[in-house]
């Protein structure tokens, strides 16, 4: 999975006195939906932040900075505090989900070093696939996804205050409080979905993020990065060439937005999807892939594990690994002709030792890896 290192962003001067209040140019700067980016509150310069140093007109009780979220908190809005348990007014939408507020009176000392942050999406649906397994669709607020192809990755952030999961490790030192955690992972939904993106996401026991986005639910808040990268699509691929997309675990995510934005319009070409996963309840989509063969013949779904017993009900599928299903000729039966390197372009995502197996493989077979500057027909993104 491509990592992104944690961060500090910018100088972090120290909030003063109980209940420190934005003036109105901090304040418009906070509420500013700047698509996830930090600013300074005084110049309006990314990648830098300056805490509010002068209480609210008519006194701090007016409302506080809520250090985590980086958002004005009014006296109305329904807002439980973690210290207390006491629930507060505010004017947020219907539906919003109880956050924690807190004050820099009541931060321990090495938390008044803050951040104002943006948290600038929310989750609209969490679905568990398997434990250690879950699907997250993640929508932006007060502004508009920009376009991506499908293949690309979006930014997911939550700060270091943000919940972990119990089965996580311990962190040894955990993050400061203020930090926004930052980490990539592939776009699963379709790229003409405009209302949310979607995510397929495996717990890592010992990282930074995962175990923070396990706990959200729907309604949580988080930071989603506004622009979408990343070269592992479609781009560098003939139209008429047929593909191969080999994933391990949710090395699937990228082919599914791949599928759900041109498999409809794809019949001139075969596509093939060979997912590995250890057992069959970690087959993330299999229903969605099982149905979307039945519906257009020119997909081909391959799914193979690596541990069936004890499966409920009993695995009749292939056993083994996705390497071992390229060796049986399974999509050859499939097709009716064997994947060339003359009209096939193979796709690998997932564990980085199937991706050397894998490439070792297929260069044996005459296919070559793709570089900007030798192109080729393997494609490879390697996920840790």
């Amino acid at each position: 999975m491509r990592t992104m290192s944690p961060i500090y962003e910018g100088s972090r001067p120290t909030c003063q006195g109980p209940d420190p209040a934005p003036g109105a140019e901090q304040a418009a700067a906070i509420h500013a939906r700047a698509r996830g980016t930090i600013r300074n509150v005084a110049g309006g310069r990314p990648g830098h932040t300056v805490a509010p140093r002068s209480p609210a007109p008519g006194g701090a009780g007016r409302g506080s900075l809520d250090v985590h979220f980086g958002v004005w908190i009014r006296p109305r809005d329904p807002l439980r505090t973690r210290s207390t348990g006491r629930v507060v007014q505010s004017r947020r939408r219907a539906g919003n989900s109880l956050s924690r507020r807190s004050s820099c009176a009541t931060l321990p000392a090495h938390s008044k070093r803050v951040a104002i942050m943006e948290l600038n999406a929310r989750v609209l649906a969490r679905q568990e696939v398997a434990p250690g397994l879950i699907i997250l669709r993640v929508a932006p607020e007060g502004w508009a996804l920009p376009p991506f192809e499908p293949g690309q990755f979006a930014v997911l952030g939550l700060p270091g205050a943000a919940p972990r999961v119990p089965e996580a490790e311990p962190e040894n030192p955990p993050p400061p409080p203020h930090q926004l955690i930052r980490r990539a992972y592939s776009i699963a939904s379709s790229s003409r979905q405009h209302e949310y993106l979607e995510f397929y996401l495996a717990l890592v026991r010992t990282g930074a993020l995962t175990p923070r986005l396990f706990r959200l639910h729907v309604g949580d808040r988080l930071w989603l990065g506004p622009r979408f990268s990343g070269m592992f699509t479609l781009r560098h691929v003939p139209a008429d060439a047929h593909l191969v997309l080999v994933a391990t675990g949710t090395g699937l995510a990228p082919y599914m937005s791949m599928l759900r934005t041109h498999l409809a319009e794809s019949a001139h070409r075969r596509t093939a999807v060979i997912h590995g996963a250890r057992y069959p309840s970690d087959l993330g989509y299999r229903n969605e892939l099982e149905d979307l063969a039945r519906r257009h013949p020119h997909l081909t779904y391959l799914p193979v594990v690596s541990r069936p017993q004890g499966a409920v009900p009993p695995w009749s599928g292939a056993v083994g690994h996705v390497q071992d299903i390229w060796r049986a000729g399974l999509i050859a039966r499939a097709w009716g002709f064997p994947p060339e390197p003359a009209h096939t372009h193979v796709f690998l995502c997932g564990n980085p030792q199937m991706i050397e197996d894998m490439v070792r493989l297929l260069e044996g077979e005459g296919f070559r890896e793709h570089h900007k500057d030798a192109p080729g027909q393997i494609h490879t993104e390697r996920y840790w």
